[in-house]
């Protein structure tokens, strides 16, 4: 299902954005936030500077992926990659260590543990 369109009216326009272009917070895009977004590695979150949880943050070095570099991907100058909580952080340090599965496996069972439906 897509989202109605930001610009609040019922019935309006149906669009849809890459989560990953534009903060969860405010909205805005790399351009007008300064020119940088932190982009979440594991699950699509994309923070502005003023909007980051420094607090649950997990900063990549250089800001970079070898995930997505190993893809083909050249590291945008307008994103720097992170991951967004501790369980993001937890879900890439299974991902690398044993596998996308036991990752998934792994934030299955801690959402159970914690009474939340998986979708």
């Amino acid at each position: 299902e897509l989202p109605p369109s930001r610009n609040g009216q019922s019935g309006g326009a149906v669009t849809w954005g890459c989560p990953h272009h534009s903060c969860r917070e405010c909205g805005q895009k790399a351009h007008a936030s300064g020119g940088m977004l932190f982009r979440c590695t594991e699950c699509p979150t994309a923070f502005c500077e003023d909007h980051l949880p420094i607090d649950d943050v997990h900063l990549n070095e250089n800001g970079r992926e070898e995930r997505f570099e190993a893809l083909g991907q050249r590291k945008p100058a307008q994103a720097y990659f992170i991951q967004c909580s501790p369980a993001c952080t937890q879900f890439a340090k299974t991902r690398k260590a044993d596998g996308v599965l036991a990752a998934i496996n792994e934030a299955q069972a801690a959402r159970a543990k914690q009474g939340v439906k998986s979708k």
